[in-house]
């Protein structure tokens, strides 16, 4: 036998004996530790796993904003803090808002007096045609005068409520307990509510509600009262 076909032989015989070596056998003496339980019929819950979002409830989100061009003369509350109903949040510094209410108060009272003075034109312009003295037309004409002062108190008294409500929202109380989410100026800034220039938010985290998608397939898997659990991140 030549030098190569000795070769080619050991080779093959090295390849036969590796395709017929026996598998690994692992013994140990270390007691393994199983728990038995015997079967039984029970029920299985499905789960559905969403990812959403937690805000606020409606009404337990406020943002506050000036009544117009004001300047913060006072903002007691940082970001973080609680704040009980009634807590001072903002004082605005708004000149003309307190000009403007003036002018419509001293208009309501003005308003007031000509509705006074008509009354009693047309009162004593009816008596005086009641003794002949006096025309059907001036009686027709003071009544017309009174009809016109009645409506103009009316627009005066409105415009003044609104211009006073607008006024006393220069100061701005907590309307429920919360805490302060964000605080977007300080003291001293000037601000402009008409401009939609928000200046503190204040929401309660006792009241909060949790928005996730849900696929149509999954809905009527979903059955009110059933337990829910939340993850955060």
């Amino acid at each position: 036998m030549s030098g190569r076909a000795l070769a080619l032989a050991m080779a093959a015989a090295a390849l036969l004996a590796c395709h017929n070596k026996a598998a690994e056998e692992v013994v140990t003496q270390e007691a393994v530790a199983v728990e038995v339980e015997p079967a039984r019929i029970g029920t299985i819950r499905a789960l559905i796993t969403a990812t959403g979002t937690v805000e606020p409830a409606p009404g337990a989100d406020w943002t506050i904003t000036a009544p117009g061009p004001a300047r913060i003369a006072e903002m007691p509350k940082a970001e973080g803090d609680r704040v009980r109903p009634g807590d001072l949040l903002v004082r605005f510094d708004a000149p003309a808002l307190r000009a403007d209410a003036a002018a419509r108060a001293a208009e309501l009272g003005q308003a007031r007096a000509n509705l006074e003075n008509a009354r009693k034109n047309h009162a004593r312009l009816s008596l005086l045609l009641e003794k002949g003295i006096a025309a059907k037309k001036e009686v027709e004409d003071a009544r017309k005068e009174l009809l016109d002062a009645e409506a103009a108190l009316r627009g005066a008294s409105s415009t003044a409520s609104n211009a006073a409500e607008l006024s006393a929202r220069a100061v701005v109380r907590a309307r429920f307990a919360g805490v302060v989410a964000k605080r977007m100026h300080n003291p001293g800034d000037t601000v402009d509510g008409a401009a939609g220039d928000s200046v503190l938010r204040v929401i309660d985290p006792s009241r909060l509600q949790v928005s996730v998608s849900v696929p149509v397939a999954d809905l009527g898997r979903i059955v009110v009262g059933r337990p829910s659990r939340l993850v955060l991140p």
